[in-house]
C-alpha cells in the first residue's frame, strides 16, 4: 500500500523509480524521501531545460477551491537528481473541466485530471504538457466500464517556469472513438527536417493508436486519426486472442468483439 499521503492523490499502489548513471548497466532506487510517496512521473518530466534544470510534474491534478482551477505538484533539480526540492503546489486553469463526470477504469471514484508522459520546453521558455481528462460535454461512456466517461486530450502551458498552467488547445475529442476516448498521450517537439518545430502527440484509445500534429505550436491540431504500426494488427484477434483468455471457456468473448489494446504510447 501507499504511504499516508495526508490528504494528496496517490496511486493505489507504492510506486518508485530508479536511475542509472552509467548507460543502463546498473540501476539504482531513485527517492526524495524515504518511507514518502515519490513524486508520480507518469505526469511527466523534462530532460535537463536549457537552464540545467530538471523539472518533474505529479500525474494527479485534483480540484481547487477556485472554479475551473486546479492543483497539482511540481518538482525541481538543479543537480541531475541528486537532490530534489519540493514539492510545489502549481495552478492549472482549466475551464468547463468535470471533476466528478467520471470514474476510474475499475469503477473507483475519480475526481482528478491526470498529466501524462510529457513535459516540453519550446524554444521561448514555454512549457508545454498533455493532461487528459472530462470536460463539459464529454457525456459518451467507456465500452468496458459505463461509469468512466470517454477522456479528451489537451494542451496546458506554463509561461513562468512551471507555477502556473493554462488550458491551452483540445488535441483530440470524440464520444464514437475507442472504448476510452483519447487518454494516455505523449508529446514531443520535432527539432530539425522538413517539420521542423512540429508537435506530435500520440493517444490511447483503449484500442486503436491515435496520431495528431500541430504545426501553430500547439494552438491547433490536424483531425486525429488512427497510426498504422507495421506487424501490429490489433484486428486480426485470431493471432492473439488465446494470449488473453481460454476460447473453449464457457464465458469466452467471441474474437469480433475482443478489444486490442496499444496502451501508453511514448515517443
Amino acid at each position: 500500500k501507499p504511504f499516508p499521503s495526508n490528504g494528496k492523490k496517490v496511486y493505489p499502489v507504492r510506486i518508485a523509480s530508479v536511475l542509472s548513471r552509467d548507460g543502463g548497466a546498473t540501476w539504482s532506487k531513485w527517492t526524495h524521501e524515504a518511507n514518502h510517496n515519490d513524486v508520480d512521473i507518469e505526469g511527466g518530466a523534462t530532460e535537463q531545460r536549457s537552464d540545467g534544470t530538471i523539472l518533474l510534474l505529479d500525474t494527479f491534478v485534483v480540484p481547487s477551491d477556485v472554479v475551473d482551477h486546479g492543483v497539482g505538484e511540481l518538482w525541481k533539480s538543479h543537480d541531475d537528481l541528486r537532490t530534489v526540492e519540493g514539492p510545489f503546489k502549481v495552478d492549472f486553469y482549466l475551464p468547463h473541466i468535470k471533476w466528478n463526470a467520471s470514474t476510474d477504469d475499475v469503477g473507483r471514484p475519480y475526481n482528478v485530471a491526470r498529466l501524462h508522459r510529457s513535459l516540453v520546453e519550446m524554444p521561448n521558455g514555454d512549457l508545454l504538457t498533455t493532461m487528459y481528462a472530462a470536460f463539459a460535454g464529454d457525456t459518451a461512456p467507456s465500452a468496458y466500464m459505463p461509469t468512466m466517461m470517454k477522456a479528451r486530450t489537451v494542451i496546458v502551458r506554463s509561461r513562468d517556469h512551471g507555477a502556473h498552467w493554462a488550458y491551452l488547445s483540445t488535441v483530440a475529442v470524440d464520444g464514437g472513438v475507442g472504448t476510452e476516448g483519447f487518454d494516455e498521450p505523449v508529446l514531443v517537439r520535432i527539432p530539425k527536417g522538413v517539420h521542423a518545430g512540429r508537435l506530435l502527440c500520440m493517444m490511447r484509445t483503449g484500442r486503436e493508436l491515435y496520431g495528431s500534429h500541430s504545426d501553430d505550436q500547439g494552438l491547433t491540431w490536424s483531425r486525429a486519426r488512427p497510426v498504422r504500426i507495421p506487424g501490429v494488427d490489433i484486428y486480426g484477434t485470431d493471432s492473439w486472442v488465446r494470449l488473453f483468455t481460454d476460447p473453449k471457456a464457457p464465458d469466452y468473448v467471441p474474437s469480433d468483439q475482443m478489444i486490442g489494446a496499444i496502451v501508453d504510447p511514448d515517443l
